[in-house]
Parts: C-alpha cells; structure tokens; sequence
C-alpha cells in the first residue's frame, strides 16, 4: 500500500513530535530528579523524598509550612531563581511535579 504525500507528510510530522516528546519528557525526569537530590541533602526538611512518587502530596507527607520555606530558598538558591508572589502558593510546593513545573516555568524565563 503507497502512502500519499499528505499522509507521509502526517506521519512523519507525528514522529518528530513523538521524538521531541519523548526528549521533554526525559528533561522532564531530570528536573525532578535533580530536584529530589537537593531536597533529600537538605537537613530542615524532614521528609524522605526518596521514597515519594512525584505527584505525592509533600504536605500530607508531613511538609511543614517552615520546611517549604527552607524548601523555597534551597531551589532559589540552586536555580539562580526567584519565586514571584504569585507562585508562593501551597499548590506550587505541594508535589515535585509541582516543584519542578514552577522551577521550569522560571528558568524558562530567565534563559
């Protein structure tokens, strides 16, 4: 069976997307990844990160609202980052796909 231009055009234009996909979605696995690794060498958060999935809730995990400003500075200080006012929310430290989702959005921006 011969493919049409426009379905060759299709079907290649769906590879690409699948291979930058899968290339984002790997970036995606060493943001949290370098994020958990900074979290879990930080003494005044008490949790074990490790043993988390990354869309756990870190507060029903015992985040406290103290250790989630010890956890604000450590990532501002490892991004070279600022949260901005409107990020400084619960929903933004809840989870390390959160996390990794705000430190993305800011290094974006700052690049």
């Amino acid at each position: 069976m011969k493919l049409t231009g426009g379905v060759n055009a299709t079907v290649a234009l769906l590879l690409r997307y699948s291979r930058l996909h899968s290339m984002q979605t790997q970036g995606w696995g060493l943001m949290i990844d370098q994020i958990r690794s900074l979290l879990e060498q930080h003494p005044m958060i008490p949790l074990n990160f490790g043993a988390l999935a990354d869309d756990a809730n870190l507060y029903d995990a015992g985040l406290t609202s103290f250790a989630s400003v010890q956890m604000m500075l450590a990532l501002e200080e490892e991004f070279d980052i600022e949260f901005p006012e409107t990020m400084l929310t619960r929903r933004t430290f809840s989870s390390l796909a959160s996390i990794a989702d705000a430190v993305s959005q800011l290094t974006r921006k700052a690049a």
